[in-house]
């Protein structure tokens, strides 16, 4: 089911993830309310490419998956179960 909250944070920077929306969406996946997160592009999450990989990590962590609607971006698809697969997705 889909929650009846969008995390939007209007008016800050997405080169860092310290914004208010998304920090609580980022609890809200460490409680285990959210288990897919889509945005309509990747570089609406953070622009950052570290904060991006941190971010990964954090959905891996909580088993949520991660999709962007505009781009090739899936971590439903089988081949995200490696490790390693987030350094090498992030740099491309």
């Amino acid at each position: 089911m889909a929650l009846p909250v969008l995390y939007d944070d209007g008016g800050y920077s997405g080169g860092s993830i310290e914004r208010p929306a998304l920090q609580k969406l980022l609890t809200e996946i460490q409680s285990r309310a959210v288990d897919v997160v889509v945005v309509y592009k990747v570089d609406r999450l953070t622009r950052s490419l570290a904060d991006f990989a941190k971010s990964l990590r954090i959905f891996d962590t909580a088993g949520v998956s991660f999709v962007s609607v505009t781009q090739q971006f899936n971590t439903r698809h089988p081949w995200t179960s490696d490790p390693q697969c987030p350094a090498v997705l992030c740099p491309v």
